[in-house]
């Protein structure tokens, strides 16, 4: 049997894939939409204040160095934009590259992986709290948002 360390991209977004479908958690087709493009703009648009109440969240937590801080900032950025692109265009898979890279050679190869995926679910809730505000008088949209959002996250 093939190590999934040893599995090709490919072959590693296929097997998620598989997963979530069998689960049940795929609720929207992985495929461009005008969802997928209105979440993807408003994550664009929000990112600033999102990294920026999510660094001062993480910055305390974790720690991190103040001459750091910077540098983490752009890097959310450039993730969430990432991202973005990613649920906006789920054939993007440069998201995916650039975690897989660095979960096993890079930043977050360095840390426990609780590290990572408690980080990544402040923000999720930060995008949550921006879309219950924006969309607070459109419940069916907002329930369409979040579970795409959730989808993705996943």
């Amino acid at each position: 049997m093939q190590s999934f360390f040893e599995e090709s991209l490919t072959e590693h977004l296929a097997r998620i894939e598989h997963y979530m479908r069998g689960c049940e958690l795929l609720d929207f087709p992985r495929e461009e939409s005008a969802l997928r493009t209105e979440l993807a703009a408003f994550i664009r648009d929000h990112e600033t204040a999102i990294v920026q109440e999510w660094v001062a969240f993480i910055a305390q937590t974790f720690p991190i160095a103040m001459e750091q801080v910077p540098e983490v900032r752009n890097d959310m950025g450039a993730a969430l934009r990432r991202w973005a692109q990613h649920i906006e265009n789920p054939d993007d898979t440069q998201t995916y590259e650039y975690l897989r890279q660095h979960a096993r050679q890079g930043f977050i190869s360095l840390f426990p992986a609780s590290r990572f995926l408690a980080s990544q679910m402040k923000i999720r809730l930060l995008i949550i709290e921006r879309l219950r505000e924006a969309y607070a008088k459109n419940r069916k949209k907002l329930v369409a948002l979040l579970t795409l959002l959730d989808q993705e996250f996943h």
